[in-house]
């Protein structure tokens, strides 16, 4: 089992390979190995790419933008209140750690690390959610890291989940 002090974390740079990195998801692999599409979603500040490293190998990558959440109307005191506007959050656009480390804590590494970053932002540019697209079968366990499912479109295979930075007190 990895601990966070075993794990590095930096700023996707132009030098990084990815050469062998493999995890479940393709698209995920074929972001990150291909340097200029990670690279270039960078440069035109669509999202920045952290690197999480155990010594000199290349264990996993988080990519993160911002984002905003649609307000919904809500009940208060059994009076339904209109709210409009949108609520800022961090997007997890990418997370991925190697296949070979499946099983090792690294999931949890670089979640809580993503989650701690996200934490420091909301008190400088305020934000109040962690937010992710996954697959259906990924959902269980993002609810183990404390995540919650927005109710799905019927029409997507993909579903949206999030962390409220709101309750983040004990993990500070």
């Amino acid at each position: 089992m990895m601990s966070a002090s075993d794990v590095t974390v930096s700023l996707l740079k132009t030098c990084d390979e990815f050469i062998g990195f493999e995890c479940e998801n393709q698209e995920c692999s074929d972001f990150v190995r291909s340097s200029e599409k990670a690279q270039k979603y960078q440069l035109q500040n669509l999202g920045v790419t952290y690197v999480f490293r155990a010594g000199e190998t290349t264990i996993g990558f988080a990519t993160m933008a911002m984002g905003s959440l649609r307000k919904q109307d809500s009940i208060t005191n059994g009076r339904t209140e209109k709210s409009s506007g949108a609520v800022p959050c961090v997007l997890l656009e990418y997370i991925a750690r190697d296949f070979r480390y499946k099983g090792k804590g690294v999931g949890k590494i670089m979640i809580d690390w993503v989650i701690n970053l996200a934490h420091e932002l909301s008190k400088t540019v305020g934000c109040r959610f962690v937010v992710l697209e996954i697959p259906q079968q990924l959902i269980t366990v993002f609810q183990s890291y404390g995540f919650e499912l927005i109710p799905p479109d019927r029409r997507d295979r993909h579903y949206l989940m999030f962390f409220d930075l709101g309750i983040m007190p004990s993990l500070v």
